[in-house]
């Protein structure tokens, strides 16, 4: 029989900083080596508190592994989910927020609301007579939501 400790967020702003979520948790995994215990598991949440401290379980389980030399490093995958007007957790702390890149590639819709969102733009080198349409559609976009600048 295997033992390992599982992270499964249950605890919001309201209860807990993330700080201390992230500091407890990886106390506790300092800590698993000298049980036995086999393996460190987290799950990959967003927008809940249920499980909302663990958006990127790569970055806990990179953490982890500098604290155990022992226990196995395994994630739990889910379904994937389309979500309106929803957050994050942890909540961003920077201010102003640190830069946000967004992915587009052939949706004109795309490049418009990477723009209107102020989001900075990613897309795939192609030719440039390609990317001159969707690159005014996303100027355009960034300068109609009263963003400094191009973009």
């Amino acid at each position: 029989m295997h033992f390992g400790l599982q992270f499964f967020p249950d605890a919001g702003p309201d209860e807990k900083s993330a700080q201390d979520y992230w500091n407890e948790s990886l106390h506790l995994v300092r800590l698993c080596d000298a049980p036995g215990f086999s393996h460190i598991r987290t799950v990959e949440h967003y927008f809940d508190r249920y499980g909302g401290y663990s958006p990127n379980p790569i970055v806990f389980l990179s953490a982890a592994s500098q604290r155990s030399a022992k226990a196995r490093l395994v994630t739990m995958s889910g379904t994937f989910r389309s979500l309106e007007d929803v957050t994050s957790l942890p909540r961003p702390v920077r201010q102003p927020r640190s830069a946000i890149w967004v992915a587009s590639t052939s949706s004109p819709q795309s490049f418009v609301n990477a723009g209107r969102n102020g989001y900075w733009l990613m897309s795939i080198p192609r030719d440039a007579k390609q990317l001159n349409e969707p690159v005014a559609l996303y100027r355009q976009g960034w300068r109609d939501a009263g963003h400094t600048g191009d973009g």
